[in-house]
């Protein structure tokens, strides 16, 4: 069990908590549980995280509708991960990556095919860069023969909770509301940019109206993963409260805690990577660059 405890520990310590909350909770006794389980296995711990869905289509935010160097260097934290566990475990761990952009895509205004082209995009950059403790997963594998909106439906049909319950839970806790806060202003943010003939009063009433459809897929979509991964750890791209079932991950250090790549550019900075909007990467002169002439970032370097 002290090998479960040390993982658990290893865990903790990458956390993306909230602020000003303690870090200690009976879930990081669960994850111990957890990670024993597959130790008295002899099995890699399993472990999933729900992301990578698609670039916003804000290009205030980001360069283009193509993974980056932000995902690569996203993907290299995961990997990074699993091979840290592997220091105190020799089986390792691996990590789904659970794609829900299908899930969002009407809701985030990106096309279906955009998305199936991100995701090819995702399977390549995990092979290219040999992330070997890390796998992909979409709702397309168990609904193989639905599409678009019919996959979509038939998810929710399976997995969603009411939307009148869905909002009550936002509102109960601090979890709850700081989830629901940060989407809000992502999707706020968007549709500023995308519909600049709407009011910034009807846009932010669009949006809201959103967050909560956006809070309520991504549960279904959370309890779908679940039937497929039931004994997994459960991460999570955004920061949670200690007392939450999800262990936040922050992918790419960023001053906005709730940054992920498919938000913002990569800047190559004299401190190392991390992520900011694309205004705000060239309103402070970062330059575009590419690696390996394929994966956009931009470069910020002050020394000489």
């Amino acid at each position: 069990m002290q090998t479960a405890r040390t993982i658990n520990q290893l865990l903790e310590s990458r956390g993306n908590y909230l602020p000003d909350l303690d870090v200690s909770s009976e879930h990081g006794a669960r994850r111990a549980r957890q990670a024993h389980a597959f130790i008295a296995s002899g099995k890699p711990i399993e472990m999933v995280i729900l992301g990578f869905p698609a670039k916003s289509p804000n290009r205030q935010k980001t360069f283009s509708e193509h993974a980056d160097l932000g995902e690569v260097e996203g993907l290299r934290t995961l990997q990074r991960l699993a091979d840290d566990i592997r220091t105190v475990y020799s089986p390792g761990a691996k990590i789904h990556v659970c794609s829900d952009g299908h899930i969002f895509a009407d809701l985030v205004h990106v096309s279906d095919p955009g998305i199936d082209r991100f995701q090819d995009e995702i399977d390549k950059i995990i092979v290219r860069f040999g992330f070997d403790s890390l796998s992909t997963f979409s709702a397309r594998a168990l609904y193989p023969r639905l599409k678009g909106n019919s996959l979509r439906g038939q998810m929710m049909k399976d997995f969603a909770a009411p939307l009148p319950e869905i909002k009550m839970e936002c509102l109960a806790n601090e979890d709850g509301r700081a989830l629901f806060n940060g989407i809000h202003r992502f999707l706020f943010e968007d549709d500023l940019v995308l519909f600049p003939q709407l009011s910034r009063n009807q846009i932010r009433e669009r949006s809201k109206q959103r967050a909560y459809e956006v809070i309520q897929r991504s549960q279904a979509f959370g309890k779908l993963v679940e039937s497929q991964f039931p004994d997994a750890i459960r991460l999570s791209i955004h920061p949670h409260a200690a007392a939450s079932p999800k262990l936040g991950i922050q992918l790419v250090p960023s001053p906005n805690r709730w940054a992920t790549p498919w938000h913002n550019v990569l800047v190559m900075t004299d401190a190392g990577p991390c992520l900011m909007p694309r205004l705000e990467a060239e309103r402070q002169g970062a330059a575009l660059s590419f690696f390996d002439n394929q994966f956009a970032f931009f470069e910020l370097r002050t020394g000489t």
